[in-house]
């Protein structure tokens, strides 16, 4: 049974960084043992697909287009409407709903004696018993 040591050795050897020694006993292991053989080529096929991934940067001129347009909008004031629009504008469905979703549940929890503002608010009900003062401790 292969431990997590094996596949730390396994992946070494994957990458052509095992110690002699340790390239001495995975041969002779790869050998004997073919589950480890089977591992071996499991770690192979996921290097090679990792080594052929896909790295996509950004198209040339990317951070000078995106600069001069922060400073135009900069220019504008650090509060212009465009800006305030693409940013926040995109906020209010979700900044809504969101809203309803917590009315919604705060009314369905409204007990006796609270109306549905009091209890969007946050209110106590008002009760006689809120109208007392607190009993004195040890009665």
């Amino acid at each position: 049974m292969m431990g997590e040591s094996d596949d730390e050795i396994l992946w070494r050897a994957v990458a052509g960084e095992p110690t002699p020694a340790e390239a001495s006993a995975v041969q002779s292991r790869l050998a004997a043992e073919p589950a480890l053989h089977g591992r071996m080529e499991e770690l192979r096929t996921i290097a090679a697909a990792l080594r052929g991934a896909r790295h996509d940067a950004f198209a040339a001129g990317f951070a000078s287009r995106a600069a001069r347009r922060a400073a135009a909008e900069l220019s504008q004031g650090p509060l212009s409407a465009a800006l305030l629009q693409r940013y926040f504008l995109r906020l209010v469905p979700a900044t809504v709903a969101a809203m309803l979703l917590l009315a919604g549940y705060t009314l369905r929890g409204v007990g006796p004696g609270q109306g549905g503002v009091e209890a969007l608010l946050g209110l106590m009900p008002v009760t006689a018993e809120a109208l007392l003062p607190p009993a004195p401790p040890g009665l």
